[in-house]
């Protein structure tokens, strides 16, 4: 299971949460053992506890690339690009674990939480305020009075209730 000793006393300090204790043991368990996909995913894990997302996914990356045929790190990479806003990459990582492996939970549970994200857009605050403050300007010019404001009001609600 562990490439060295620096890689088994680093899973200890990732078992603890103490991430960056972790990560220096893991980049000295990727000095001494560089062909063992374990320690990179393990750091991926641990940058991803710490919201380091691009370095969990280069280390999902390199984890891929050792062991190609690991479901398990394609659907982790594929959420780390979800948290990312990376839909496409995580969608067609989900895609790899579940051909790989169709049984894989991480993919079989978020794959369609991305599905429902994508579809909904995602609406800036500040553009809406400014929208409805240029809506309201555009109002006060066409309509000046309150008394024309009030008419054209009046208007758009007896049109609107009739339909």
């Amino acid at each position: 299971m562990f490439a060295n000793k620096s890689h088994a006393e680093a899973y200890q300090f990732q078992l603890k949460k103490s991430f960056d204790q972790a990560i220096e043991l893991y980049n000295q368990a990727v000095t001494e053992s560089p062909d063992h996909a374990d320690c990179y995913a393990d750091r991926a894990f641990c940058f991803l506890q710490q919201g380091k997302i691009s370095e969990s996914i280069a280390d999902f990356s390199k984890a891929i690339q050792l062991q190609p045929q690991y479901g398990f790190r394609y659907s982790c990479r594929g959420f780390a690009f979800q948290i990312s806003n990376q839909t496409e990459a995580a969608d067609a990582d989900y895609k790899k674990a579940l051909s790989i492996d169709p049984k894989d939970t991480i993919a079989i549970n978020n794959a369609p939480q991305l599905l429902q994200k994508s579809t909904v857009p995602l609406v800036n605050p500040a553009v809406i305020r400014a929208k409805i403050l240029s809506t309201y300007l555009e109002f006060q010019k066409r309509f000046p009075s309150m008394e024309e404001q009030q008419k054209f009001l009046q208007f758009i609600q007896n049109n609107t209730q009739k339909k």
